[in-house]
Parts: structure tokens; C-alpha cells; sequence
């Protein structure tokens, strides 16, 4: 059977959203690796699937809370040896132009892979297609995220419109679209020697026509790679397909490794509000803190629901007069948590909206940043939930937004018209037949 390789960037959601895909390629006789950076190494090893690091002296572990600025040698015109500071992104392209690091290739070259999917959730991924590009690798790129869509009448996905039949929807689209390019268009001019212009002098070097790379979408720069969708098409606004892109199931692997969780602490007879925004911090403690404290104050009123608050590692427990049907914690097992939610306050990420549609919950959604808020438009779009203002949170506006979905039916029975759609998704096994479709063209090329 095939050597299938999984690339993976520093997420949580990236490794959850692909870990029953994986398991299922394995099932069926593959070979499966994970390659990625060190911080992936334990989640990944948790649910036994081999991993490989690589580019551990750039990224470290937990190197987004470590300096940003590496010291290296460099030649000065004198020839003698100096020291300099710089940021670990240029050190480290850098050190993949002069091909002084040359981990990836050496991976790849030991694994000897039939097919690379490149997770495509972070900006490191345009740096290691290139390189696979380079290698002749046989690569697809699978998507997270519903990404860009080439469909003008479709909002970028970084913003909050909700496409309607009204002038009003298709001019604001038409805006967000055109401020975007006007941005790209800054961002050339006077930004040639940032992440743009190093990541266009490596196309160069691997011979990859600048003009053939893909420069917008969440994350930005990809190459002209098949690209699997782990979600399926109907949560998405309705739009015409861009070639090559293909929606597959939902993957969301039921037997993950979630940890434990003390489930005494939770009154089973009280209806269950789960509050969780994600695993990144977008914004100061101080904003977290004024959301919880919200989330409290809610509680506070509503002493018939049983309410859980996950806060994270990086808050700390600041928050005042916490009533005794809010449990809060620092992590829970998430899909364990959906079976028993009547309703989930989230920030909008997408593996968190697959979740809760697949177990029927729905949401009233705080996007916090990415695609965060175009995930919100959907969810508003699809009647599942409703959305609020994570900077301008207060209790009696959240109070609303709970009562309002907890007390009309139909968005319980929207979430149940999506669920049907992505249980049907999961059984049809889609991105198990697109992936050896993939392999039958590579073997056929190497055929003939």
C-alpha cells in the first residue's frame, strides 16, 4: 500500500481535523506519518500516529512565548566571524534559501512518500510546498478551513457579511474584496523585503512560477495543488466550485485522545451550557476576563442551567462571585462535553462548529479572528445560531443572544438539517475515495 504523509502546522484544530482520515487511510492498509514542528509532537504521539520533527532549532518548543530574535554568525567584509540578531522567520528562511537546513528534504527522502498532504493552516506551509515542489512530491493540500473562495459574490471569509439578493450585500462584498487587493497592493509596494518577498525568492529557487501561486485566502500563498475541504459543502454559502477543490467529510475522529475530566463536579440533571473560545489567545487578559465575567453574571441569573467555563492555561481565575452551577476549568474533552450541551457559546473556529453541528448543538458564536467571523456569517446564514460581539460583550446582551436560541426551535432543528448532512458526509468515506483517486493518478504518471 502507499506511504502517505501528513504535514502539520502547530494547531490543535489542525491535528483533530485530520486525526480520522488518518486513522482510516491506516485501516485501509497505508502507511501514515505526521511531519511538524515540536509543539505537535505530544498531541500527536497521544493518539499513536508516528511523528517526526522537524526545524526544531528555529521553532523550538512553545517558541511562540520564547524571544523572537535568534543570534547567529554571519561573514562581515572583513571575513571575521560576527554575531546578529534576527527574527527567527528570517533566520530561518534564511537558512532554507542557501539550503543550510535542509530537514524537510531529508524527511521526505527517508519516508519516501506517495502523497504529502500539506494541513493548510499556517503560513509555514507555502515554505514547505515549495520545497516539496522542488522534490516532485506528489502533494494535495487539505484544508481546515473553507479558505478563499474564487467566487466574487462570496464575502471573504475574514469578514462578517451574510450574502443576501439585497444591493446592500453585494456592494459590501464588492468593498471587502477591493480592500483587500488594494491591501495586497500595499503590502507589495512597500513591504518588498517582508514575508512576500521571501517567500517569492523561494519560488524562484524552486522553480515555481510566481504567478502560478494563489495569494489570497486564509492562510495566504498556495500552489496549484488539489485541495481537500474537511467540511462538508453545505455548510458553506451556496457558490459555484473552484477547480481542483473538492469537500469532502466533516472528520471528526469520535476516539480522539481528549484526556480525562471530573465529571462529578457537573449536575447531570441540569440542562448544560459549555463556553469555550479556543485554544489561541487573540486579546489582552484583561478582555478574556470581562467575557467570562459576563459568562458568570449570566449564570448568576440562570441557576437552571448547569454552565461550564473553559478558560484556558493563560487566564488566570480573576473572576468574581462565581454561583455554584458554573464549574470552571482550564480544559475539558470536548466532544464528550457536545454530547451533553444543550447550547455552546464559542469563538467560531471551524473545528469547534463541526463539532457541534455533527453532535446537534446549537451555538451563539463570539468570533475572535481569521476565519472566525465568515464561520459566524454561517452559522447565522444556516439559522444554527446567532452571533455577538466579543469587545463589546456585556451580560444582558449575552443574556439575550442564550435566551434567544435556547427559546426558538428552529435553530435547534437547522443544527439537526446540517447534522443529517454531515453524518451522511462521514458514512460516504469521500476523502478516503479522493485520496486514492490521488494516488491512481500518481501511479499512472509513473506508469507512463
Amino acid at each position: 500500500m502507499a506511504s502517505i504523509v501528513f504535514v502539520l502546522a502547530p494547531s490543535v484544530a489542525s491535528l483533530n481535523s485530520s486525526l480520522k482520515l488518518a486513522k482510516t487511510l491506516r485501516s485501509s492498509g497505508h502507511r501514515i506519518n505526521y511531519v511538524g514542528l515540536a509543539d505537535s509532537e505530544e498531541l500527536v504521539c497521544a493518539n499513536k500516529m508516528p511523528f517526526i520533527k522537524i526545524y526544531e532549532r528555529w521553532f523550538p518548543k512553545e517558541f511562540g512565548n520564547k524571544e523572537d530574535v535568534i543570534t547567529l554568525p554571519i561573514d562581515s567584509l572583513n571575513k571575521k566571524t560576527v554575531q546578529t540578531g534576527v527574527s527567527r522567520e528570517q533566520a530561518f528562511f534564511s537558512a532554507i534559501l542557501r539550503e543550510e537546513d535542509t530537514e524537510f528534504q531529508d524527511t521526505m527522502d527517508s519516508l519516501r512518500p506517495d502523497l504529502v498532504l500539506y494541513i493548510h493552516a499556517d503560513s509555514l506551509m507555502i515554505v514547505l510546498a515549495l520545497l516539496g515542489h522542488s522534490l516532485g512530491l506528489n502533494a494535495a493540500y487539505l484544508r481546515d478551513m473553507l479558505g478563499r473562495s474564487e467566487h466574487k459574490g462570496v464575502p471573504p471569509i475574514w469578514t462578517g457579511i451574510i450574502p443576501s439578493a439585497s444591493i446592500y450585500s453585494w456592494l459590501s462584498t464588492q468593498i471587502a474584496w477591493r480592500k483587500y487587493d488594494f491591501y495586497r497592493l500595499y503590502e507589495r509596494l512597500f513591504f518588498r523585503n517582508g514575508f512576500e518577498g521571501m517567500v517569492k525568492e523561494l519560488a524562484k529557487k524552486c522553480q515555481y512560477s510566481w504567478s502560478r501561486v494563489d495569494k489570497g485566502g486564509l492562510p495566504p500563498y498556495t500552489l496549484e495543488l488539489p485541495e481537500l475541504v474537511l467540511c462538508p459543502k453545505g455548510f458553506d454559502f451556496p457558490h459555484s466550485d473552484k477547480p481542483g477543490r473538492h469537500y469532502i467529510e466533516a472528520s471528526i475522529d469520535l476516539d480522539r485522545n481528549e484526556g480525562s475530566f471530573d465529571w462529578g463536579a457537573i449536575d447531570e440533571k441540569l440542562p448544560l451550557v459549555y463556553c469555550a473560545l479556543g485554544t489561541i489567545n487573540w486579546f489582552s487578559v484583561d478582555r478574556y476576563l470581562a467575557f467570562y465575567q459576563s459568562v458568570i453574571d449570566v449564570a448568576r441569573l440562570r441557576p437552571d442551567l448547569q454552565w461550564i467555563l473553559v478558560i484556558g492555561k493563560a487566564i488566570p481565575r480573576h473572576l468574581n462571585e462565581v454561583p455554584p452551577n458554573v464549574v470552571i476549568v482550564n480544559f475539558v474533552p470536548q466532544l464528550q462535553m457536545l454530547k451533553r450541551a444543550r447550547i455552546m457559546i464559542t469563538h467560531g473556529g471551524t473545528g469547534t462548529i463541526k463539532e457541534c453541528i455533527y453532535y446537534g448543538v446549537p451555538m451563539v458564536v463570539y468570533p475572535l479572528g481569521w476565519d472566525q467571523y465568515g464561520n459566524a456569517a454561517r452559522v447565522v446564514f444556516h439559522g444554527m445560531g446567532v452571533r455577538g460581539d466579543f469587545l463589546n460583550v456585556a451580560a444582558e446582551k449575552m443574556k439575550t443572544l442564550i435566551e434567544r436560541v435556547d427559546g426558538d426551535p428552529r435553530y435547534r432543528q437547522q443544527v439537526k438539517l446540517m447534522q443529517e448532512k454531515f453524518h451522511a458526509a462521514e458514512d460516504a468515506q469521500l476523502g478516503l475515495k479522493m485520496i486514492n483517486e490521488l494516488l491512481q493518478r500518481q501511479a499512472q504518471t509513473i506508469k507512463f
